[in-house]
């Protein structure tokens, strides 16, 4: 018999391809994740990777595949001997070479398994298996990580030390440069940490650099969008308005939608002050250019992930997760040609999408005097307690009130009807809490004007005896 291993320098034949992705996928089941990794890495441009296409979408799938459990493997590590508090979990998940890594390892395997499954039929029905052993896989520490999270909040509060607060970000990296230079602010919804790791590294410029905040609890767009608003970090609050409901407000404003946040911008900077949205700026036409002339100040904001996870299009929603990126990009540079200078770039919150759910995490609503429920959270008065959830004053999360907030343990959720299947918000982990803050600074463009050309005709003949000459 042949030690397959032995074919990994063979090209000869394109079968040795199928041959050498079987042993990966067999030793990625057997937990022999760097052994797995090792082959990958030689075979990944190997002839027939290159020559057949489907060959080398399936050594990136299996190659980031075994990168993410070897990645989990690590985290589980750390894990066993981890001094848990909240500067230290946060940091751990968001500084260099941070646990975040997980989150969009995972993100990439989802996308690359979904383009591979679009176009090859998996005969063997081996490649579903390990998918699905890493979705698992990947579920248990995230599970881990957000029950570890969620008894650092119950214990510290949203306060943690050395951690920014998500209603402090327009106090500090946009008021202090509007009428100083021209300043662009991107509001991007479900745009979390580690999707604006990925941003940062695709923009070469020199002064770039990102930061990591705590959005305000829960982790739903109206209240994160309202914390990104001037005046958030004064005097935001979660007030209980009429008929039993919640309602976010600064300065006594009701805050419900998109409308009423340009309206409260407006009406602070006026006509310093323009709010367009992500795809008005992908395409400049002259009616845009007339919208942003001399303002200081144009915000821009994105709901494109939001709105298409809420409506259960897993696959669409995948695509967009990664096409938004690009568009962000292409945003800035059309309003950096325009001589923007600054931009700062954030979110109002995260996000956890998997598939492969289980009838075990869905489970009842506390009932109660209820003023909000989503899968991910339930605020009221009262309400039933059980060990799948844990209760927190309004107080410990930073608002005043005489209510309290139930979550949901692990990656469990609330039965919602009408919620879509595999997109989740609004809850307290690392994945959903933790935003991106990306502060760019461009240098200014300087127009150079150049001399007027002069010209000069010199006829060849003093006599012109036709109708033309040249």
């Amino acid at each position: 018999t042949i030690d397959i291993k032995n074919l990994l320098e063979s090209v000869t034949f394109p079968y040795i391809e199928k041959v050498l992705q079987k042993k990966v996928q067999e030793e990625i089941l057997d937990n022999e994740i760097k052994s797995a990794k090792i082959m990958v890495e030689k075979r990944s441009n190997s002839f027939w990777s290159l020559a057949k296409p489907e060959n080398g979408l399936k050594w990136n799938l299996l190659g980031s595949i075994a990168e993410l459990l070897y990645q989990l493997v690590n985290i589980k590590m750390e894990l066993k001997s981890f001094e848990f508090t909240g500067t230290r979990l946060v940091k751990a998940y968001c500084d260099n070479s941070g646990w975040y890594i997980i989150d969009s390892l995972h993100r990439k395997v989802e996308k690359q398994y979904f383009e591979y499954s679009k176009w090859i039929q998996d005969e063997e029905n081996l490649l579903e298996q390990i998918v699905s052993h890493t979705r698992n896989e990947y579920f248990v520490v995230v599970s881990e990580l957000i029950n570890r999270f969620l008894n650092i909040i119950e214990k510290e509060g949203l306060n943690i030390k050395g951690i920014e607060s998500q209603s402090k970000i327009f106090f500090r990296f946009v008021k202090p440069f509007i009428g100083k230079e021209k300043i662009a602010y991107f509001l991007v919804d479900a745009l979390r940490y580690e999707m604006g790791t990925e941003l940062i590294n695709g923009i070469d410029i020199k002064e770039a650099s990102i930061y990591y905040a705590i959005a305000c609890i829960p982790t739903i767009t109206e209240f994160g969008m309202a914390a990104l608003l001037p005046k958030a970090n004064e005097n935001i609050q979660l007030i209980e308005a009429k008929n039993n409901k919640l309602e976010i407000q600064i300065d006594k404003i009701p805050l419900r939608n998109r409308k009423n946040r340009v309206s409260f911008l407006q009406n602070i900077y006026e006509d310093s002050c323009v709010v367009l949205k992500l795809e008005n700026i992908l395409k400049m036409t002259k009616s845009t250019r007339k919208k942003i002339d001399g303002k200081e100040l144009v915000v821009i904001t994105s709901q494109e992930i939001d709105e298409l996870g809420a409506i259960d299009n897993i696959s669409l929603a995948r695509k967009i997760m990664s096409d938004i990126l690009g568009e962000i990009k292409h945003g800035i540079r059309n309003l950096n040609n325009l001589g923007f200078t600054r931009f700062v770039i954030t979110s109002d919150h995260g996000y956890i999408f998997y598939e492969d759910i289980k009838d075990d995490l869905k489970i009842n609503s506390p009932g109660g005097q209820r003023l909000d429920l989503h899968r991910r959270y339930w605020i009221g008065k009262g309400g039933a307690d059980s060990e799948n959830t844990v209760r927190i004053k309004a107080s410990v999360l930073g608002w005043t009130g005489d209510f309290d907030f139930i979550f949901p343990k692990g990656l469990a959720f609330f039965k919602v009807i009408g919620s879509s299947q595999g997109y989740f918000h609004g809850g307290i982990s690392l994945q959903e809490v933790i935003i991106p803050i990306i502060d760019l600074k461009f240098e200014e463009k300087v127009v150079k004007r150049k001399s007027p050309a002069i010209f000069k005709i010199n006829i060849g003949r003093k006599v012109i005896t036709t109708r033309f000459f040249t």
